[in-house]
């Protein structure tokens, strides 16, 4: 859970750190406000009949899913003074349908200074316990720690 009392600074990060795991459980409720407020009407991600039929197991996350659920991980890490400047590009290799609990990861692989900005690279991933349902990479900005 964030700490929004707290502001994680660029000179605390350092490269290999991973950010806490954030794990929420994937559920039909979940599937269809997602899709709902991104206006994604295909069925495939709220019908299980639909999705089964192109041979999927279930209704499954949309991309949006991945991205939402990416956002709130690493907004939680930069706390309120820090910027999520891009998500992505990443992959998903496998559906992840309703049941399971996304498990989501971040590791630290580089830090720079970039256009005036206290720049973090991060490698991200979903896991739903048993393998990796989504991985790519994130960038983010962290105020400097102030003297």
């Amino acid at each position: 859970m964030a700490k929004w009392d707290e502001q994680l600074t660029f000179e605390e990060v350092k490269v290999g750190d991973e950010l806490p795991e954030l794990a929420l459980p994937l559920t039909v409720q979940r599937l269809v406000m997602e899709a709902a407020a991104n206006r994604d009407f295909v069925p495939l991600h709220h019908d299980d009949a639909a999705a089964q039929r192109t041979g999927a197991p279930a209704m499954f996350a949309n991309t949006w899913y991945y991205m939402a659920l990416s956002e709130r991980h690493l907004r939680e890490w930069v706390g309120l003074e820090g910027e999520i400047l891009k998500i992505g590009p990443f992959h998903m290799g496998k559906f992840a349908c309703p049941g399971v609990d996304l498990h989501c990861g971040a590791r630290v692989v580089e830090k720079r200074e970039e256009n005036g900005k206290n720049v973090v690279e991060l490698d991200i991933w979903q896991d739903d316990g048993t393998d990796k349902n989504m991985w790519g990479k994130a960038l983010v900005a962290l105020p400097a720690k102030q003297s």
